[in-house]
């Protein structure tokens, strides 16, 4: 029976081992089914005796209406991305070869309210503004500029590659709404915010650092001129932050 004739439906809950399940049909059964609720999870996914995520994370990310989690991927299929404009959630767990999220395209993720990145051991940066920008500029459309304006919360954990939240260019509006980043055990990182970030974060609520020790700043002070706006007593940054929780960050000053 076709999805669309479940006039009633309200929730739809898949496992789908395989991207190719994910078929144009399906596809667009799902466009039709703009109100219903949905929890995928896409690609082989098998339970651990003991996960390494906190309880809590898959919690909240559970807590969305339209849910997707891809697991243990190789590659970023056209299926994937197209079924990402219709998401509200999304965990992208333990993909070998993804290294930035920007590899998904800017339309996938206009309407992402949450990202949980996991165990992605490839991944050097969450956001690659040069690569966003670049398809803006081709694509003449400046709305699409406005990358991950809708997200309110950012979730990294055991990314052993990571170096950095973002790099490139950034627009005013970028990751604007903000409201909760966290970073668990992520060795290689470094920096947290560039100036240009740090600025765009004005709702941010709660900064949670864990198990990173090479980080040596919170904000990167390339020049002399960010090094004195940065210590301008007449700047302020995440006006709106309630909640800061370091820990294990051996290296910073």
């Amino acid at each position: 029976k076709e999805l669309h004739s479940l006039e009633q439906l309200k929730v739809l809950k898949l496992y789908l081992p395989e991207v190719k399940l994910l078929d144009e049909s399906f596809l667009k059964e799902m466009t039709r089914l703009s109100s219903t609720q949905f929890r995928f999870i896409v690609g082989r996914h098998l339970r651990r005796i003991m996960s390494r995520l906190p309880r809590e994370v898959e919690v909240k990310f559970e807590r969305w209406n339209r849910c997707l989690k891809y697991v243990n991927g190789e590659d970023i299929p056209t299926e994937v991305i197209e079924l990402l404009q219709h998401t509200t959630a999304f965990f992208l767990d333990r993909h070998s070869s993804v290294t930035t999220l920007s590899e998904f395209g800017i339309d996938s993720l206009k309407n992402l309210k949450l990202f949980i990145l996991a165990e992605c051991n490839k991944t050097q940066t969450i956001v690659d503004g040069g690569k966003f920008f670049k398809e803006s500029h081709d694509n003449r459309d400046k709305d699409e500029e406005k990358v991950l304006e809708s997200l309110d919360y950012l979730s990294v954990h055991y990314m052993k590659s990571l170096m950095s939240i973002w790099i490139g260019p950034i627009r005013k509006c970028c990751l604007c709404n903000l409201k909760s980043l966290t970073l668990q055990t992520c060795p290689q990182l470094t920096i947290i915010f560039t100036l240009d970030l740090l600025g765009n974060l004005n709702v941010l609520e709660e900064l949670v650092i864990d198990d990173c020790p090479a980080i040596e700043s919170l904000v990167s002070q390339e020049s002399p001129s960010e090094h004195k706006l940065l210590a301008s007593a007449s700047i302020y940054f995440l006006p709106k932050l309630k909640k800061l929780s370091l820990h294990y960050l051996p290296k910073l000053v």
